[in-house]
């Protein structure tokens, strides 16, 4: 069932995940896991560190409410930092033919920043749980998937499953919500993992969400 998780299985994974990464990485640490670019734009961001985040925790068997609570947290420290030390170089070609500067970003580093954020906040809430617990759903849904690559030499589709949408992307305008979408990735995985990655993070910042949330759907599909 859903609703507030009990302490005990808080701190019981804090404890856990405390036990593997008893401090932040170091500039030269490898990450536990790989990123899923070389570089990020600062829109990108968002859903890249999001995502790195929810592996980690997933394949610890955190709690979902937990787990996304962390992510959440973590983002918006690595938000309110200092992101210059990890900007590209701007390419002759951007420089030249865009009006609007994309700045972009060293992926690897920035990321381990952002685990170091999460390992932050691991410990913050070992020492003091935040207040309230996070909240799951209030009602349990079950889902799965099963995938076929069929011919193919790989699997090409991807989907996503966030029973704690509000919590993961920070809504907090009492409609509950849960996020679910398969992405067909029709002879390449490149797309669906970009949408899996962020649509829901793009959909999270449109303000007709809760008015008109096929609106809102649409308008994350043709950002303006």
């Amino acid at each position: 069932m859903g609703g507030v998780m009990e302490e005990e299985v808080v701190r019981g994974f804090l404890r856990r995940f405390l036990e593997e990464f008893p401090a932040p990485l170091g500039s030269e640490d490898p990450l536990p896991l790989s990123p899923l670019s070389r570089k990020v734009s600062l829109d990108e961001l968002r859903g890249e560190s999001l995502d790195l985040g929810l592996r980690l925790l997933n394949t610890r068997n955190a709690p979902s409410p937990l787990s996304a609570a962390m992510c959440h947290a973590a983002l918006a420290k690595l938000l309110k930092a200092d992101l210059s030390p990890f900007h590209l170089p701007q390419e002759a070609e951007q420089q030249q033919g865009e009006e609007q500067e994309v700045v972009l970003l060293q992926s690897e580093p920035i990321q381990r920043l952002f685990l170091n954020k999460l390992q932050e906040v691991g410990v913050a809430w070992h020492q003091t749980l935040p207040a309230p617990l996070p909240v799951g759903p209030s009602r349990f849904l079950m889902c799965s998937a099963h995938a076929i690559r069929n011919t193919r030499r790989k699997m090409e589709d991807r989907h996503v499953a966030l029973p704690d949408f509000n919590t993961l992307t920070g809504l907090k305008d009492g409609v509950e919500r849960g996020y679910y979408a398969v992405f067909d990735g029709h002879g390449g995985v490149d797309a669906a993992i970009y949408a899996a990655t962020h649509l829901h993070v793009t959909l999270s910042q449109q303000g007709g969400l809760q008015s008109d949330p096929a609106t809102a759907f649409k308008d994350s599909l043709h950002p303006h």
